[in-house]
């Protein structure tokens, strides 16, 4: 089956050979934006928004060989081939599965801040706050941001970097920790 190109989110810029960038957790291709434009001279740059991120469609389905399938999917829907791929931390995680999953479309990828390991546990009072907020109930930024203050002694930044991102993260939580 094909991927339907409309409900993955992409940016196409540039001439050249394709070169497709994938983002990590709590990102999108927008993140990467400044690079593309650096390299559109030399690439057609796609800056995809992966399942679950940004303006991409969201889906209880999640884990790193369903986003690598989506890409696969990508791939073949752009009629690509000989694609370089760029991708950071849980991006690099889907481009090595893609690696397995269709070498002969694929020419280079660069992975950054990422290995081929697995890593250990982090960031659970995160993913606690994230998973426990209770959504129905939060009536402003304020009141989520009291819910995360039970969990996240962090900087502020931190809280409102993730504050948006908690709906989404709900389900893509559920999938990484089962």
């Amino acid at each position: 089956m094909i991927l339907d190109t409309s409900t993955i989110h992409f940016k196409k810029q540039g001439h050249g050979a394709a070169l497709i960038v994938l983002h990590g957790i709590f990102g999108s291709g927008d993140n990467w934006q400044t690079l593309a434009n650096n390299l559109q001279d030399q690439y057609t740059v796609y800056l995809i928004d992966q399942r679950n991120h940004g303006r991409s469609f969201h889906s209880d389905d999640f884990d790193l060989d369903v986003l690598a399938d989506d890409i696969y999917k990508f791939i073949i829907a752009e009629s690509l081939s000989k694609v370089h791929v760029l991708a950071h931390s849980m991006g690099g995680k889907v481009a090595l599965k893609l690696l397995s999953l269709c070498p002969q479309l694929l020419d280079k990828i660069i992975i950054v801040d990422i290995a081929p390991k697995a890593y250990p546990a982090g960031h659970e009072d995160i993913f606690r706050a994230m998973m426990e907020m209770p959504l129905s109930e939060i009536k402003s930024r304020t009141e989520a941001d009291q819910h995360m203050l039970k969990y996240i002694t962090d900087p502020q930044n931190l809280k409102q970097f993730l504050m948006p991102v908690t709906g989404f993260m709900q389900i893509i939580l559920k999938h990484l920790f089962q």
